[in-house]
């Protein structure tokens, strides 16, 4: 947290007044005497299980911390808030809450900005929607930049673009009609990182229905299956969103290499060009 401002009252002017008020009883005594003005020691005490001795011992310790002081008038001494102390204490609490509040705005900034913006438009002929951006895609700026990484390749063999972009010509994808999402845009990294509170189905739904995307391919299994809220297999799917039809394709990471094969993406081509 950054330092208060050279205005506000010093930790040292304010702690012992925080170290006063750590006592039920004196958070009493400052309450009566706030709501009821001066009061004597047989005042305060009366309706209270409390001793005049131990009133005034209270009464010692919010005197030295600087919040009441004592009048004589007559044969009593009066006791009163002595409102500047409380002042400071509230200036001084006043700068803490600014401060918590500027660094919530920050914090919910920071959790609200997406890893990476949406490539969309309306009417795109394929809307490919990942499960996150991987971490080096996170440091790069751009999408399905991994080592290993077969997205842009695999884009090319199939014939959805007439050559092989490079990830940081991922916005060019709008030229070709087609765009970019994930389904958990607010993290990186691989699928183990991910928990089912990172995915934002509703999000992606109101997407697909905004912008009516010909198509929404998922470009893994794992996108598919927390959106649809099932098992899948690769290909075109039955279910629709609005009308837009949904496709699995295998995925591209290095990781997954094992699974890996071109024929859906292939498919996912002719089924572009078929209209």
């Amino acid at each position: 947290m950054p330092p208060l401002p050279a205005t506000a009252p010093k930790i040292s002017a304010v702690a012992p007044v925080f170290t006063a008020l750590g006592d039920e009883t004196r958070l009493h005594i400052v309450g009566r005497l706030s709501r009821e003005g001066p009061l004597s020691i047989s005042r305060l005490t009366d309706g209270t299980r409390i001793s005049r001795q131990a009133i005034t011992k209270h009464l010692r310790v919010l005197s030295n911390a600087g919040l009441v002081h004592g009048k004589r008038e007559g044969r009593e001494r009066l006791w009163n808030i002595r409102a500047g102390q409380l002042d400071e204490v509230r200036q001084y609490l006043n700068e803490i809450s600014a401060q918590w509040d500027d660094a919530l705005a920050r914090l919910q900034t920071l959790v609200e900005t997406p890893v990476l913006q949406d490539v969309m438009a309306p009417d795109l002929a394929v809307l490919f929607c990942g499960s996150a951006v991987g971490a080096a895609s996170a440091r790069r700026g751009t999408y399905y930049a991994e080592p290993g990484n077969a997205f842009w390749k695999a884009l090319f063999e199939s014939g959805l673009t007439p050559r092989q972009l490079q990830p940081e010509e991922y916005e060019q994808l709008l030229e070709y009609r087609m765009g970019l999402t994930d389904l958990a845009k607010h993290i990186s990294g691989n699928d183990s990182m991910l928990a089912d509170e990172h995915f934002d189905r509703d999000a992606l739904s109101a997407k697909i229905l905004d912008y009516k995307p010909r198509i929404v391919a998922f470009t893994a299994k794992r996108p598919a299956r927390e959106f649809l809220g099932r098992e899948v297999a690769y290909g075109l799917q039955g279910e629709m969103v609005g009308d837009s039809r949904l496709f699995v394709l295998p995925s591209p990471s290095g990781n997954a290499r094992r699974y890996w094969t071109l024929g859906p993406w292939r498919q996912l081509a002719t089924l572009v060009r078929g209209g």
